[in-house]
């Protein structure tokens, strides 16, 4: 889930090939207007969790930054995510802790969106574990999401 591009485009800038998918006409437009004025290409599709397509050992690199999912919705989701690395390939994540409840700098309000190491180890165990760690790290993206934030950083490989 993409939102407004920014991740997308920062990657993009750097030479990557950008396939993005949101639910959000509004985000994926405001994101393909934010790479023409970058005038880098990104391939941006309209979809939600439940139908995406999964294309199999596919992507050398998935990033999910501040993908925030309700818990019931996790394993399959995170399943279909997983099933589109190649072997070798990374997952790159940043999301908001369960802690992250208490600094109302930005993120989800509702606890079942947030994360925890333990439940992020469980959703990732049938990959190599490089990095998974939370940490407290100074947010500055904007007025919503400002300021000193608790958070969970993964690198992981297939």
């Amino acid at each position: 889930m993409e939102g407004e591009g920014r991740n997308a485009i920062f990657a993009a800038e750097n030479q990557w090939e950008v396939y993005a998918y949101d639910f959000s006409k509004v985000a994926r437009d405001k994101a393909l207007k934010y790479a023409e004025n970058k005038g880098v290409q990104v391939v941006y599709e309209l979809h939600d969790n439940n139908d995406l397509k999964v294309k199999s050992c596919y992507y050398d690199v998935i990033a999910l930054i501040f993908t925030h999912l309700p818990t019931q919705q996790r394993p399959i989701v995170f399943e279909n995510w997983l099933t589109q690395l190649k072997k070798g390939g990374k997952l790159l994540m940043e999301v908001y802790s369960k802690d992250q409840i208490y600094f109302g700098t930005g993120g989800p309000s509702q606890e079942d969106l947030l994360y925890t190491v333990e439940e992020l180890k469980e959703l990732l165990k049938s990959l190599k574990q490089i990095d998974i760690f939370a940490q407290q790290v100074f947010i500055d993206e904007g007025s919503g999401h400002q300021g000193n934030s608790s958070v969970i950083r993964v690198v992981a490989e297939r």
